[in-house]
């Protein structure tokens, strides 16, 4: 198994790993999605449907993000295909149990 689809580093994968490593690095982009976790927190529902909401606003941004990134950043690290194997529910759930 490659390292890009096995656990890692008690992530599901080194891409979950590497988008959350630099989502919480990153001052702004820590900012952003705080801020984000706090605005699905407020249009409520379940705990399942507020990590489903914030999955796929985590996916959407950041697949737009890498694709006018021009390989800066996170995207040197990670590329448009490995976005495929992101985990974005582990990511979602750890943003809301912060």
């Amino acid at each position: 198994m490659s390292r890009k689809s096995e656990n890692y580093n008690g992530w599901t994968n080194h891409a979950t790993w590497c988008v959350n490593l630099w989502l919480s690095n990153d001052e702004s982009s820590y900012r952003h999605w705080q801020r984000a976790t706090r605005g699905e927190k407020a249009i409520g529902g379940r705990k399942y449907q507020i990590v489903n909401r914030l999955a796929e606003r985590l996916e959407n941004e950041l697949s737009e993000e890498c694709k006018n990134s021009n390989g800066h950043g996170m995207w040197q690290e990670i590329s448009a295909d490995e976005l495929s194997l992101v985990n974005w529910r582990e990511i979602a759930r750890d943003l809301l149990e912060e």
